[in-house]
Parts: C-alpha cells; sequence; structure tokens
C-alpha cells in the first residue's frame, strides 16, 4: 500500500484450509482494514473438497464457502472496524437467506464460549458489497432490489466460466442510468479510491 499504491487486496475464503477468523489470519485482515483497503472475498476450495465434484464445487461450495467467510469475520468484530468488503459472485447465498439468518441470530442464544457480536447479523450483512457475477438476470434483480445499487460492483469472472454473461445481464439489468454507471464503474471508483489516486498522479 505505500510502495505500489494499492487501494484494495484479494482474499480467498479459506487459507489453506483454515477459516479467515483464525488466529493466524485475522491480524491481517484488521491491519488491511485499518489501513483503509478494500477486501475482495473470493471462495477457494473448501476443506474436504476431495469429496465433492467439479460442478457441485463451483456451483454451490464456492458460494458457501465464501458466505461462511463473511459470516466468520461478522462473528470476529471485524465488521466493526467498518471494513469494505465485496464478496464474490453476487454475495454467495447471504442476500438469499439474510432474513433467516437475522432472525435465528434472534431467535436462540450465543454460542457457549463465542463472542457476543456487537450488532445484530443483519445490520453486517447490509454493509457488505457484492460484484455481479451470476448468471441469471433474476439473481442480479433480486440482488439490486435487495442491496441497491450503490453495493453493486461489476464484475466478468475473466477468463473462467462465461465471462461476457455478467456484462449482458448488467446491460439488461432493470434501474436508471445513474444505477448503472454506478454499478459499471462509479462504486469501484469511490470504494478504491481511485478519483483521489488520478488526481494526484495529473
Amino acid at each position: 500500500m505505500d510502495e505500489l499504491g494499492l487501494a484494495g487486496f484479494q482474499v480467498w475464503s479459506n487459507v489453506a484450509g483454515r477459516p479467515l477468523d483464525d488466529p493466524g489470519v485475522l491480524p491481517v485482515l484488521e491491519h488491511l482494514v485499518d489501513r483503509g483497503a478494500a477486501i475482495h472475498l473470493h471462495p477457494a476450495p473448501p476443506p474436504g473438497e476431495q469429496m465433492i465434484g467439479a460442478a457441485t464445487m463451483l456451483g454451490f461450495a464456492f458460494p458457501a464457502d465464501t458466505s461462511l467467510a463473511v459470516l466468520r469475520l461478522a462473528g470476529a468484530g471485524l465488521f466493526d472496524r467498518d471494513p469494505v468488503i465485496i464478496a464474490a459472485h453476487l454475495g454467495g447465498v447471504l442476500p438469499w437467506l439474510r432474513e433467516r439468518i437475522g432472525l435465528w441470530d434472534h431467535a436462540i442464544p450465543p454460542v457457549p464460549g463465542q463472542p457476543q457480536s456487537a450488532r445484530p447479523v443483519g445490520e453486517y450483512l447490509d454493509r457488505l458489497y457484492v460484484d455481479t457475477v451470476g448468471y441469471g438476470l433474476a439473481p442480479l434483480e433480486y440482488c439490486h432490489a435487495q442491496l441497491g445499487a450503490e453495493r453493486l460492483l461489476f464484475g466478468s469472472d475473466h477468463p473462467y466460466g462465461a465471462p461476457s454473461v455478467p456484462g449482458q445481464l448488467v446491460d439488461r439489468l432493470p434501474c436508471t442510468p445513474a444505477e448503472r454507471e454506478q454499478i459499471l464503474g462509479g462504486n469501484a471508483i469511490r470504494l478504491l479510491r481511485l478519483d483521489t489516486a488520478v488526481a494526484e498522479h495529473a
């Protein structure tokens, strides 16, 4: 960040099988957040991957591992540091299960030995950003309705999957031109402070 001017980093949803709230991993993420860096959280093969077929891995296990990583970071208090966390692939399954997760967060007492979160988990999820890498218009429309255009950042997943599809779906998203501009670049410029970087090098 000091030498190259990096404004963000991509991290995996686990590090060699260790969760992101592991004592050997979490302090690094806390440091990045405290420095104001954005974190793009991308899935990685979860533990037990040898028992998962390729289609199940990419289509289901990746989004699930991303979602679990976000929830573990919320439970570890990282969201209390006001981070910029962008969860890949429409945020895994979190936008769809947000109400369920929030309900059970209040319905049962905390697990013994686990710290109590400073805020309801639903409030943490409301502060999450997601990229638009999805392969259907309905999921993208749902995330737009749930999170708002200001929390969506364009992604293509290039060169994997079908990298042209996410862009086509953003073009078809029923939103205002201003919202589409936010999604395609405005939010990234804001979160990565690219306008400041351009001004400094002008």
